[in-house]
């Protein structure tokens, strides 16, 4: 059973509505804020089991495994983490971020020759023709990550063809939309859930509070209410906690109360 509940005032609005709009205000504005999210890997190990166990990694096939989540759930941080954890034992292996922006930016051939090249250790494209690297990847088995897709055209057209790898080969790809991911081929798709109260304040107090104090006990009521809005997402969890940081018991009050009202996160004024 889920542990949150969001309160809000607004009737009308629904309370994933409200999270999901709160993240996605987030996510626009981070750009603005140097907030280091080396420790914010809290309650990753219980998804990095979860999708090594689809990866089936002993099976000789090649494997197409999908990771869905909304935004800020902490699909790109899973990956980062699979791939530093996984990459040596390929022949290969290639992280590509951010997917979708980079196809807008630089196309969808440069995106895949870049891919390709660093899987095929060259250091520069040899061959504007496919064909080329596709016979070569198949002398080696590889890791491939492609994180963020919204087009599974797109990413169909990305990996090309799953005859183009050899035998052992794993692809993974996030995306928020699962129909995406199943469009595209996976043989397995893992859901990225919220993290449990526990380990949601775990991660919210390591940003309000940086390292345990009085004030994280002083400030536990508020600490719970904010929790609740958050509700485990661990993105929001941790801006949260680092906008709220040194701040009074009323700063907080104050943004709780807006939050109650259905309003969206006022970041711009901290």
């Amino acid at each position: 059973m889920n542990t949150y509940t969001l309160f809000s005032k607004s009737s009308a609005r629904p309370e994933h509505t409200l999270v999901e709009k709160i993240v996605e205000d987030i996510l626009r504005k981070l750009n603005r804020y140097s907030i280091s999210y080396d420790q914010g890997i809290i309650g990753i190990d219980k998804h990095i089991e979860g999708i090594r166990s689809l990866l089936h990694l002993e099976s000789p096939d090649v494997r197409i495994i999908g990771i869905c989540g909304m935004g800020g759930i902490g699909k790109t941080t899973i990956c980062d983490q699979i791939y530093h954890s996984l990459a040596l034992q390929f022949g290969s292996s290639s992280l590509v971020l951010d997917v979708q922006e980079k196809i807008q930016r630089d196309g969808i051939d440069n995106i895949r020759t870049k891919y390709l090249s660093e899987l095929l250790k060259e250091e520069k494209e040899k061959s504007p023709y496919l064909s080329y690297y596709n016979e070569r990847l198949k002398r080696t088995n590889v890791l491939l990550i492609l994180d963020d897709v919204t087009d599974s055209a797109l990413l169909k057209k990305l990996m090309g063809g799953c005859d183009s790898f050899v035998h052992g080969s794993r692809i993974i790809m996030t995306s928020r939309d699962r129909q995406v991911l199943r469009n595209a081929g996976a043989d397995d798709i893992y859901d990225v859930k919220e993290l449990n109260f526990y380990d949601s304040l775990k991660l919210f107090s390591l940003h309000a509070f940086k390292q345990k104090s009085s004030d994280e006990i002083a400030y536990m009521d508020l600490s719970v209410k904010v929790l609740r809005y958050a509700k485990g997402i661990p993105l929001a969890l941790q801006i949260l906690g680092s906008l709220l940081y040194g701040r009074t018991r009323e700063a907080w009050e104050s943004q709780l109360q807006k939050l109650e009202k259905g309003k969206i996160l006022e970041l711009s004024t901290y």
